[in-house]
């Protein structure tokens, strides 16, 4: 039998190795514009020199003192290593949250390697920088990262790690999710010298628009630290062992198969509703707040402002309300405890510190 197989003489092609870029997880903190920072960046494919001006980096103005960050542009063609090493430089030397802004515009572009330098040069702006760097560095941090879960994900545990300065990291940490922050912050309470800035954070943690907290393990914070600040220490006591209290003003129910509706609501969630709230006392929500009628539990507080299309089919109940518009929230719960306490005053506490939580949930009417 013949055996088949390549031509005789015929040589096999060699095969063609192709180099992977190694990604590079552990980034020296250099101060920007430095021998040692240029050779740095080098690595990430950036050519910059120690005697750089403004103009090789294509900006207007004869001194960095002269730079318009808003006019800082350095093209399209530009890779992100490129886009973030200049917009780094030019925050050293215009250490303003405007330098930082544009950096984040190339994150969902940029490499493993370049996010960990990235985390290294605001390091270094915190621990090394003046004062200017570190305020401009951590409200950076804080809008541009902290708010974004997945960004917040993969910065701040490593700036929790590299960082000796972690105090104002700490008190800015108010939007980061909270199974990221949770070892940081136990941490944090066996170091006294941290408490301070811990109480912060958690403070943040509820009070922020975009506050992520467990408020089982946040009560448990509170009560293993020691807070010296008066205001902060009554911010945490209100949210913690008081409820919020509203006043019920409408109860919409929809047709809750219209795609429109399902756009914003998950398939698999229970009863779904929407209520107007009108806050007593001073508003703040944290999600997934228990609302209660004395004790009997109406349902829980998923969304806050919820964006409602009145072109969804809906009914509407209301009673009549003067003073501050009320706020719109995605109930999930049950209707008809709702439609009973219309015009009445019912509190809201966030999930698990409410007065017998455990107990009070009903059968649904």
């Amino acid at each position: 039998m013949e055996r088949k197989g390549r031509a005789r003489g015929r040589e096999r092609a060699p095969l063609r190795k192709h180099r992977r870029r190694r990604i590079i997880k552990r980034w020296p903190a250099e101060q920007p514009g430095t021998i040692g920072w240029c050779a740095t960046v080098r690595k990430l494919g950036v050519s910059v020199e120690p005697t750089d001006e403004p103009h090789d980096l294509h900006a207007d103005g004869d001194s960095w003192e002269d730079v318009d960050p808003h006019a800082f542009y350095l093209g399209l063609e530009d890779s992100p290593a490129e886009h973030v090493v200049s917009y780094m430089l030019l925050a050293y030397h215009v250490p303003e949250y405007a330098s930082l802004m544009y950096v984040v515009h190339k994150w969902e572009e940029a490499g493993r390697s370049l996010k960990e330098w990235l985390v290294a040069a605001y390091a270094w702006m915190i621990d090394q920088g003046d004062d200017r760097h570190r305020e401009a560095a951590l409200y950076s941090l804080w809008v541009d990262y902290f708010e974004v879960p997945k960004r917040a994900s993969f910065v701040f545990p490593r700036l929790w790690r590299r960082l000796w300065r972690r105090d104002e990291l700490l008190a800015a940490s108010g939007p980061v999710p909270w199974e990221h922050k949770r070892a940081a912050y136990q941490e944090a309470a066996r170091d006294p010298e941290l408490h301070s800035s811990l109480a912060r954070g958690l403070v943040g943690s509820f009070h922020d628009a975009f506050g992520q907290v467990d408020p089982v393990e946040a009560r448990e914070l509170y009560r293993a630290i020691t807070i010296e600040d008066d205001e902060v220490r009554a911010a945490l006591e209100s949210v913690l062992f008081t409820p919020t209290r509203w006043r019920v003003v409408a109860l919409i129910t929809v047709d809750v198969g219209d795609p429109r509706w399902r756009k914003w609501v998950p398939e698999d969630v229970g009863p779904s509703f929407l209520v107007e709230l009108a806050a007593v006392d001073r508003p703040r929500w944290v999600h997934r707040s228990d609302l209660l009628h004395g004790e009997r539990w109406l349902g829980s507080l998923m969304h806050w402002a919820f964006p409602f299309d009145e072109g969804i089919g809906h009914q509407r109940e209301e009673v009549p309300h003067e003073g501050a518009p009320p706020i719109l929230f995605r109930v999930e719960g049950y209707a008809g405890a709702v439609r009973d306490v219309l015009g009445e005053v019912v509190d809201a506490w966030p999930p698990g510190l409410g007065p017998r939580d455990e107990e009070r949930r009903p059968t649904a009417r």
